[in-house]
């Protein structure tokens, strides 16, 4: 809480206010508030049980919770505005912390009836892989971070041009690259690895989203670090707030072009891009209807109740807001998307309960002595989280297709 107050007051507001970044209220009584608010949730953070949803609730906190109560309170000059909010969040983190606690977590489902060959998992990643190459043949660009957006727009309307094949090219970052990162350390096959981190590279090439290559490093890591000594569990939460701290000490310490990338990449893109967009959302909705979920597409197949012209939630709230860029796609979380901008507090409600139960499932169906293996193929999805709609990591992030392979395939023995 402290090192984000600091690195959001000396480093993101002073580079990034441009953007949209506020430092509208520093008043003591609000800081205050939401510092205690923001430590109540951490308390509930015991993860003896080695539970899914303590890895996926721990990221939440980090990249989403504590990010948006500050945030919050930064930018409504009346804290008032902000309060309502900051409770509605709090409910939330406490009740996905419990979720652990839940004693069906701690209860296995009965082996299914049937498996599938991992080799036909295996087989449709390589496919998808040579389908891509064939499909961007002559749209791969390996640049620089500063050019990233020359190529992300054509990139994903060229994807977006084959139905079936938009959702399986999207897979490649969040579901194979750290399948094939597990399955190289389940197997001991060096070359799953190097062909999950290449997946990486020409997800990067084709479409330069700058957090591919996170995901199959974090999956490498966590994989291996929570091997070696169960007790590591408790450590993730600390090793996540040195992601912060490191390129922040770099920030006060050096002058250059590369930590001005690192600053801009892991800072405000990964853990201060809730702060950004939170107040965003609130802002928009406060003056456009709630979507009450039509921002999912059969869901306003029979309702009609989408109220923008197009499908494109993230751009709607862009235009809406009027940032610089009016071609901007600013999708936020799941508690922003399927709470904030489908019903207001009400929808933080509403996506919280239904999250809990999915967390008890998810610790269900994970529930086993090689939980490192489940958490270490989960990476991809528990990311998309902090960045999408609940519905839109279960479909186009590849959520639901590791549920199946996790029940279905035998990635190891257990």
């Amino acid at each position: 809480i402290v090192l984000f107050r600091e690195a959001y007051e000396n480093c993101l507001y002073p580079v990034f206010e441009y953007y949209g970044y506020k430092l509208e209220n520093t008043e003591f009584v609000a800081k205050f508030i939401s510092n205690i608010l923001a430590f109540i949730p951490i308390l509930l953070y015991k993860p003896q049980n080695h539970n899914v949803s303590d890895f996926i609730s721990i990221l939440i906190y980090v990249m989403i919770y504590v990010p948006t109560l500050l945030g919050l309170q930064y930018y409504y000059v009346d804290y008032a505005s902000a309060l309502p909010y900051q409770l509605a969040y709090l409910l939330a983190m406490c009740v996905f912390f419990s979720a652990s606690r839940n004693k069906s977590s701690n209860k296995k489902f009965s082996p299914p009836s049937f498996y599938i060959s991992k080799n036909m998992v295996v087989s449709l990643g390589v496919l998808v892989l040579l389908v891509t190459f064939i499909v961007f043949r002559n749209n791969m660009q390996l640049v620089s971070f500063d050019s990233v957006y020359d190529i992300r727009t054509s990139g994903t309307q060229l994807a977006d041009s084959i139905p079936v094949y938009s959702y399986l090219y999207a897979w490649m970052s969040t579901v194979f690259s750290p399948l094939f990162v597990t399955l190289g350390c389940v197997k001991n096959k060096k070359i799953y690895i190097y062909l999950g981190f290449f997946m990486s590279l020409v997800f990067y090439m084709t479409c330069g989203m700058k957090s591919t290559f996170f995901i199959p490093l974090l999956s490498l890591f966590l994989y291996k670090y929570l091997k070696k000594d169960a007790d590591n569990f408790y450590y993730i939460f600390p090793l996540l707030s040195i992601g912060i701290a490191i390129p922040y000490v770099l920030y006060l310490l050096f002058d250059s072009r590369i930590v001005e990338i690192l600053v801009g990449l892991i800072i405000m893109r990964t853990f201060g891009i809730s702060a950004y967009l939170t107040p965003i959302y609130i802002d928009v909705f406060n003056r456009y209807p709630y979507t009450y979920y039509s921002h999912i597409r059969i869901i306003d197949a029979i309702t009609g109740m989408y109220p923008f012209e197009t499908h494109s939630l993230g751009n709607e709230v862009n235009l809406a807001y009027g940032t610089a860029d009016a071609e901007a796609q600013i999708n936020a979380n799941f508690l922003v998307t399927d709470g904030i901008a489908a019903g207001g507090i009400g929808g933080i409600i509403f996506i919280t309960i239904l999250f809990y139960f999915f967390l008890v499932f998810i610790n269900r169906l994970c529930k086993s002595d090689n939980y490192y293996t489940a958490i270490a193929m989960l990476t991809g999805a528990a990311i998309s989280l902090t960045n999408n709609s609940l519905f839109t990591t279960l479909l186009s992030s590849g959520l639901l297709f590791v549920i199946c392979v996790i029940r279905f395939v035998k990635i190891d023995s257990k």
